[in-house]
């Protein structure tokens, strides 16, 4: 295993274990952020001066997420001059990194299984100690008078990942469906427990999608760019019409799990519309800091807005935002350039259900949940066919080596034709 692969497979084992520890995990939460930072820095150097891996870095992926960081970079220095504020382009840029990283490392077929079985414990102790856990957690906030435990809201988050890898993991690996039935029921069952509408809403989405209609739907690339474009733009509907019904059906309360219909979402989001429409330069550039708001302060962490579109444009704009969906739209439309596989299909419906948990929460730009969120995105991108993986015996992205021993052999045969035709 090269030097890059271990170090991607022990940053990704650290965060793994960490989810199976609440307590450890809100304590540590910033160390283990220094720690990935780090270890992505390490890899993107050995990477980068790794003669054997140079060539790699000229993919059409790479290239994608390398012009992108350079556009949000010129991005961030033009909108400093309207902000005066660099607020929301760190963990961009983070997230960016991990793009690189999975784009440029083999995530080998053994370290696919190493990940796999020890998110299959985490995501077992999970389910184990679940049961009533919103009502734990409001207990350890009002009753105890101290938080000493993961919010709710991040623990569905972490379920609902743990779920859409764990699915699209099984089918990677050749694992029987029976297992990843279990998998389901037990998601379902522990977002349930942690009362997390978003996630809730996300993985019967992709439940629905992934298992109830057939994949050969989404080989088809316009039915996967409808579908993305659909739950972007209902991104933008939805705060909307959300703070709309506040205003007009206070009385409206239908419960979910202990929680009401409206429980004060609705009021960060409407000020955050408030600040947005004070003036054109806000709205196509964002905000970045908080001007002192007291409503918006929490939500400098990029969680506590609970909506990833309004948080993307109050940082970036609606410029960034539109940038970032140009982003998505070229990966994807890369990815169909080849014939796609039902994995990979899988892992961009995951990431699609990560962009409608987004209606009512941020994972995308979280620090603690990068590492898990652009793992799903980016293993959508193998361009090896999974019917052919036993030729590709030891990558799961793209090998230099393979691919130029291919090359020689289609010269081999080229040249072999070319003898024949001229003994005839």
């Amino acid at each position: 295993m090269k030097l890059s692969n271990r170090t991607m497979y022990f940053l990704y084992l650290i965060n793994i274990i960490m989810f199976a520890s609440s307590f450890t995990y809100f304590r540590i939460e910033k160390v283990i952020f220094i720690l990935n930072f780090f270890l992505l820095l390490f890899t993107i150097i050995i990477t980068l001066f790794k003669r054997s891996t140079k060539i790699s870095l000229v993919t059409t992926y790479s290239k994608i997420v390398l012009s992108f960081v350079i556009i949000f970079i010129v991005y961030m220095a033009l909108s400093f001059y309207f902000r005066r504020s660099f607020e929301g382009f760190v963990p961009l840029m983070y997230s960016f990194m991990f793009c690189f990283m999975i784009a440029n490392v083999n995530l080998e077929e053994k370290i696919l299984k190493k990940l796999y079985f020890t998110l299959l414990v985490v995501f077992a102790l999970w389910i184990v100690r679940i049961y009533d856990y919103y009502g734990y957690f409001m207990i350890s906030i009002y009753d105890l008078g101290k938080i000493n435990t993961l919010n709710a809201n991040l623990v569905g988050m972490i379920i609902l990942l743990m779920t859409i890898l764990l699915c699209a993991l099984s089918d990677r690996l050749g694992i029987k469906k029976n297992v990843q039935l279990i998998i389901c029921v037990m998601g379902i069952w522990g977002v349930w427990n942690a009362a997390t509408r978003g996630s809730l809403l996300a993985i019967l989405v992709f439940l629905f999608l992934n298992y109830c209609i057939p994949k050969h739907i989404f080989r088809q690339r316009s039915i996967m760019i409808l579908l993305y474009s659909t739950i972007f733009i209902v991104g933008f509907i939805f705060p909307i019409a959300y703070v709309y019904i506040s205003k007009i059906g206070a009385g409206i309360e239908i419960s979910f799990n202990m929680k009401g219909l409206f429980s004060g979402r609705e009021l960060v989001w409407d000020e955050c519309f408030y600040l947005l429409k004070q003036s054109m330069r806000n709205l196509l550039f964002g905000i970045g800091n908080y001007n002192g708001n007291e409503m918006l302060y929490l939500s400098a962490d990029g969680n506590s807005m609970h909506n990833w579109y309004l948080k993307m444009i109050y940082s970036f704009g609606l410029i960034g935002i539109s940038l970032y969906f140009i982003f998505i739209f070229l990966m994807i439309r890369n990815v169909y350039k080849n014939k796609v596989n039902n994995v990979q299909i899988t892992f961009l419906l995951g990431f699609m259900a990560i962009l409608v948990n987004g209606y009512f929460e941020n994972m995308l730009n979280s620090y603690v949940l990068s590492c898990l969120v652009y793992l799903v995105l980016m293993l959508a991108f193998n361009s090896v066919m999974y019917n052919q993986r036993k030729v590709y015996s030891n990558c799961f992205l793209p090998n230099i080596r393979i691919k130029h021993h291919y090359i020689y052999i289609k010269k081999k045969r080229n040249k072999g034709i070319e003898n024949v035709t001229a003994k005839n």
